[in-house]
């Protein structure tokens, strides 16, 4: 594909969801193996310590994003140029690691784990940087070169992170290697495809302006995505913090083959966004509930699937990835198919509301879910050890849930009496 010039002709949802799917499974999996790389090489003790970089990391990350991506692929009318976007995305994320610096100095971890923590918030970095370059592919409908990023991405990534990790012997000569190989490939191919891809910045716009506004904007959708990208990250702080970073690490490796599940689902929708976005334009909201009954099949069909998987296969997947010693947490995974479902299923509906510009609703639930894992999930992880940390989740996910369902039920009835009277 030549980086510099890239058709603008658009693809159908079908195509779309072909290229995001194959170049994000590829990619998911790559991540999967980061971890168990760490943990065959570096044993469970490392595998703690890149949890919790990953928890912290990936926590932070949500401010570096300040979670515009779904505003930005529903944007059809232009509101904001895509010049604005990618300054606001740079500004947001020095933040991101200037606060992620503070953190880790207040919290006085060791000085190995502070730089592997760091190190990887700079890793996040680059990926807030692809999202955001991701999100003008997405919006011209051309999610074949997300796909092929992705792809890309996932392969010398790989390779970078073993290499180091085999000759260095060290977690944090990996992630730098990691960081250095993901950054390269932003930079000379999703910024560059992204530009030939842009649309024409408004020379009357000012861009400082508009970054401004776009912040404001999407304060509530920021604190939204923090809230509730946290929330996961919690009870694994929790866990951490009670049985230490060996435990953490345990629940890390059997849960991240879930991570499958959850990612699998958010295939399906993500490129379903721009064309809710564009029925909303013209008022086809028989379209766009069409739609929403296709995803919801979707992630229906996943769990018909993969719940059944866990109970009959889980055991033995556990065995073949790690060996013996991890094959009596097998009881882990069913909760934590579960969890994937409903974070799915909360993303697709969150990704809705926001199409919808229910920006408050998506703040006052995440707020909400958020309190109830923070309460609930040290005495969930005393009475039901690692499981706990699940099942504090499912408890945050649940509630988040059924505040937006009903918001979104209520929405499109409203939407749905407007246009009777109109007509």
């Amino acid at each position: 594909m030549d980086v510099d010039v890239v058709s603008v002709k658009q693809l159908s949802i079908r195509q779309n969801l072909i290229w995001n799917t194959v170049g994000n499974l590829l990619y998911l999996v790559v991540q999967w193996a980061l971890t168990y790389c760490v943990i065959i090489f570096l044993g469970y003790g490392e595998a703690g310590v890149f949890s919790l970089a990953m928890s912290i990391g990936n926590s932070f990350y949500n401010i570096a994003t300040f979670t515009i991506r779904n505003y930005q692929v529903s944007d059809v009318s232009n509101r904001f140029s895509d010049d604005t976007y990618i300054l606001a995305r740079r500004i947001c994320s020095v933040a991101a690691v200037l606060l992620c610096i503070l953190f880790t100095v207040w919290n006085g971890y060791s000085l190995a784990t502070m730089l592997c923590i760091l190190m990887y918030m700079l890793f996040k970095i680059s990926e807030a940087m692809a999202d955001v370059y991701h999100g003008i592919m997405q919006r011209a409908l051309r999610m074949d070169c997300i796909g092929i990023s992705f792809a890309m991405k996932g392969i010398v990534e790989l390779i970078f992170f073993v290499v180091a990790i085999i000759l260095g012997k060290t977690l944090f000569i990996a992630l730098l290697c990691l960081t250095v190989a993901s950054f390269g490939l932003v930079y000379f191919f999703d910024r560059r495809i992204a530009f030939s891809l842009s649309v024409p910045s408004d020379p009357s716009r000012k861009t400082q302006s508009q970054v401004r506004q776009l912040l404001k904007t999407c304060i509530p959708i920021a604190l939204y995505g923090f809230f509730f990208n946290t929330m996961a990250q919690i009870p694994r702080f929790f866990l951490e913090s009670l049985s230490g970073a060996e435990i953490l690490g345990v629940y890390t490796s059997v849960a991240l083959p879930v991570t499958i599940v959850q990612v699998s689902a958010n295939f399906i929708f993500s490129p379903v966004t721009t064309p809710l976005a564009n029925c909303i334009k013209v008022g086809n909201i028989k379209q766009f509930i069409h739609y929403i009954k296709l995803v919801f099949a979707g992630i229906a069909i996943v769990g018909i699937i993969s719940l059944p998987s866990s109970i009959i296969f889980g055991r033995s997947f556990l065995s073949i990835l790690y060996g013996s010693s991890i094959v009596s947490h097998d009881y882990l995974l069913f909760p934590l198919v579960i969890s994937g479902l409903l974070v799915a299923a909360s993303w697709f509906i969150a990704n809705t509301l926001t199409v919808l510009r229910q920006l408050r609703i998506l703040l006052l639930a995440s707020c909400i879910s958020f309190f109830i894992v923070v309460i609930s999930s040290v005495p969930l992880i005393l009475a039901c050890g690692q499981n706990g940390v699940t099942f504090s989740f499912i408890l945050g996910l649940l509630i988040f849930f059924v505040i937006c369902l009903t918001s979104l039920v209520f929405e499109v009835r409203n939407k749905m009496q407007r246009q009777c009277c109109n007509n």
